[in-house]
């Protein structure tokens, strides 16, 4: 509404520079060039936001809570997905629709709460528990895949 009436008092003069998260700037075309200067996305803009997700997944795993004392022999998908920070899912289903919610994204999911937290999840001590020999356990044990 306002901004309807703004345009019709002012004209085709006045321009609306809007963008994600930040407010909205009302400014004349005719002195936007002697005011503002836009650039480019830069690497640093990139880094920046890559450090806020990776600050989120930190915080979100260790803020999941999970049973030491209980062992299970199988995990459903649900399970091993619940130890998964929500933001590293996201992410996840961005970078491929078969990483949305699936056993893959779980597997990631987990190995990423087992390195944050310095502490097995509960698929990764199923996947030991079913692998007996020694060193496929250990094998694994290496890629961060199950327990040791």
């Amino acid at each position: 509404m306002l901004l309807a009436k703004l345009t019709e008092h002012f004209g085709p003069d006045l321009l609306v520079l809007s963008g994600s998260g930040v407010a909205s700037l009302l400014v004349f075309r005719s002195t936007t060039s002697s005011i503002l200067r836009l650039v480019a996305q830069t690497d640093d803009d990139v880094e920046m936001e890559l450090d806020k997700v990776a600050a989120h997944v930190v915080e979100e795993s260790k803020k999941i809570a999970r049973e030491k004392n209980i062992y299970q022999r199988r995990v459903c998908l649900n399970d091993a997905l619940d130890v998964v920070s929500p933001t590293m899912l996201s992410l996840l289903s961005k970078i491929s629709d078969k990483l949305n919610h699936t056993k893959p994204a779980a597997l990631i999911g987990n190995i990423i709460t087992s390195i944050i937290t310095n502490q097995p999840t509960t698929l990764q001590i199923a996947l030991a528990v079913v692998h007996n020999k020694r060193s496929l356990i250990e094998a694994l044990y290496d890629f961060r895949v199950n327990c040791s």
